[in-house]
């Protein structure tokens, strides 16, 4: 019996420290939700420059990091399933290289993963602010935001927010928004 209450106060604990780690990671989610992760770290890029890499290179691939975030939070064809870094390219004029070279230098990940966390933001965005009698389907969500299936839409859902979209809406509200993106 004492070895029943040992082992149900243990379990009992864990379950309040795995509620309390998911509330400070869906805090700090809100926090950073205008901001891709890295972003921050061109101000200090000049360390990371490769030797072979001119100061004008490093300036340009700068300017066109800027250009394409400027791009992915005013652009709606963002959130178009068939949205590409050849649609990006042909719409912007930047080539596609260039593009790809400074997603990869300035956030640290690929053209993909990085469109997907614009996505992921916009679908937070929605969900967070709607009237909890009338939210949207997760279905309908994934689908504005630009995601064909909702097992890709969950899956990209819960690998950007360290949540599933379920554990993100039953998240109190703590009064932080996330700011519009168009």
């Amino acid at each position: 019996s004492l070895s029943s209450a040992v082992i149900i106060t243990l379990l009992l604990f864990l379950i309040y420290k795995r509620r309390k780690l998911t509330e400070c990671r869906y805090d700090l989610f809100l926090k950073n939700v205008d901001l891709p992760q890295k972003e921050e770290s061109i101000g200090n890029s000049a360390s990371h420059v490769p030797p072979e890499e001119s100061e004008n290179d490093s300036r340009c691939l700068a300017e066109t990091f800027d250009k394409v975030k400027d791009f992915l939070s005013h652009r709606p064809e963002v959130f178009d399933p068939a949205f590409s870094i050849d649609m990006m390219s042909e719409l912007s004029g930047i080539p596609i290289r260039i593009i790809s070279r400074a997603i990869n230098r300035y956030a640290g990940k690929n053209f993909s993963l990085f469109v997907g966390d614009y996505r992921i933001r916009e679908a937070c965005r929605i969900l967070i602010e709607a009237d909890p009698d009338g939210r949207p389907t997760i279905e309908a969500v994934a689908e504005k935001v630009g995601y064909r299936s909702r097992s890709h839409f969950s899956r990209t859902f819960k690998a950007v927010t360290g949540l599933t979209t379920t554990e993100f809406i039953r998240q109190p509200q703590t009064g932080s928004s996330v700011s519009p993106r168009r």
